[in-house]
């Protein structure tokens, strides 16, 4: 019955692909308006209706508006529209506040800080229990300023920002004290492998002595690049395993062939979500290496996106993927062997504006930290 339900899950997939290739073509093609709109509207229907046997679990539809706001988009080919910042809620504070900043962004323009409280957008109170349902409101395509209204310290002012197209490195990369190597992924792309591999071998010809992997706010992306970069870096073991509708699986292995012979750390915090928590789960559980930070988000599967015609689109969740000892990692993440309690217990600051757990890393693998 599950190997059925496994091929009714692969048929689903293609019958979605051709009925919404078809409305895209439909669409496109019909001069009269009136149609175009009923036709989507029935269109979308149908495939609602198709796809009811499913479990909410595997099928989830999602208004476009949720994922207007940068903090909750899906990033491609290195390069995404929004603001530039990210926010979470803080509550010490009872507020929403900025928690991080892109490079040559609009956020950057409009000289938004870290640590700046969102008091409102567009005139709309940001509250902490409801932040995320204001915040999906904004349409940052328009190409529309929005008005934030802004508290740092005891000033409070508002700033009008406009929405750009913004490229963000897939890989960045340094050297930190003249010996340990530095490489940040923002996210999975079918690009990261190979930006990946070529900073790893321009740190190794440098000849640093370990390595920092930071894969902090990185939401996830192609499962099949994480995989190729955790093979540099474990030997012949046990990567990930993916389960398809609870009979069929499928476990991917590290040759050891290209693994790296220098020690290293792997940064992670609560918004490490997806691949990233592959990879980090595949170190932690083959005791590779060090993990250093905050629990990771916790999003263990494996989904297909699908647009439909009245500007939402349903995810089809295709897979699981599990730890290598075969433990989940869907709604429970994966927990750091140093936490950032035990980093701030030595002595080390963790803020906005000093980064702590870097700190910490790299004076583990310098030998400073025992």
């Amino acid at each position: 019955m599950s190997k059925k339900r496994f091929i009714f899950t692969i048929v689903l997939a293609i019958v979605l692909t051709f009925i919404i290739t078809s409305l895209m073509y439909r669409v496109t093609s019909d001069n009269n308006k009136e149609n175009t709109v009923e036709e989507k509207q029935i269109e979308t229907e149908d495939i609602k209706k198709e796809t009811d046997t499913i479990s909410k679990e595997e099928l989830k539809y999602l208004r476009d508006v949720e994922k207007r706001f940068k903090y909750n988009s899906i990033i491609k080919d290195g390069k995404h529209i929004g603001f530039g910042f990210g926010v979470n809620r803080n509550d010490k504070v009872g507020a929403v506040r900025v928690l991080f900043i892109e490079a040559d962004s609009p956020a950057v323009k409009a000289n938004l800080k870290v640590g700046d409280i969102i008091l409102k957008v567009n005139n709309e109170e940001v509250f902490i229990n409801t932040y995320k349902d204001t915040l999906a409101k904004i349409n940052n395509e328009d190409g529309l300023p929005v008005k934030f209204t802004i508290k740092r310290g005891k000033k409070i002012f508002n700033v009008d920002i406009k929405s750009e197209e913004i490229s963000v490195p897939v890989v960045e990369s340094k050297v930190i004290d003249s010996e340990v190597g530095y490489i940040k992924i923002s996210i999975f792309s079918d690009q990261s492998y190979k930006a990946f591999d070529k900073a790893l071998e321009d740190l190794l010809k440098k000849d640093v002595k370990s390595l920092v992997l930071d894969l902090r706010f990185n939401p996830g992306g192609r499962g099949v690049d994480a995989r190729r970069i955790a093979d540099r870096l474990l030997d012949n073991q046990i990567i990930t395993t993916f389960e398809y509708n609870n009979d069929y699986k499928d476990t991917f292995y590290s040759d050891g062939r290209s693994k790296i012979d220098i020690p290293f750390v792997v940064l992670v915090n609560n918004y490490s979500a997806s691949a990233s928590e592959l990879v980090a789960s595949a170190i932690k559980h083959n005791r590779s290496a060090l993990i250093v930070g905050e629990k990771t988000y916790g999003k263990g599967v494996s989904q297909q996106a699908f647009p439909l015609g009245d500007g939402s689109y349903c995810k089809l969740t295709t897979a699981s993927f599990l730890a290598p000892d075969g433990s989940s990692i869907h709604g429970k993440g994966v927990e750091p062997d140093v936490n950032i309690e035990e980093i701030k217990a030595k002595g080390y600051k963790v803020t906005n504006e000093n980064d702590g757990v870097l700190e910490y890393a790299v004076d583990f693998l310098k030998g400073k930290i025992k």
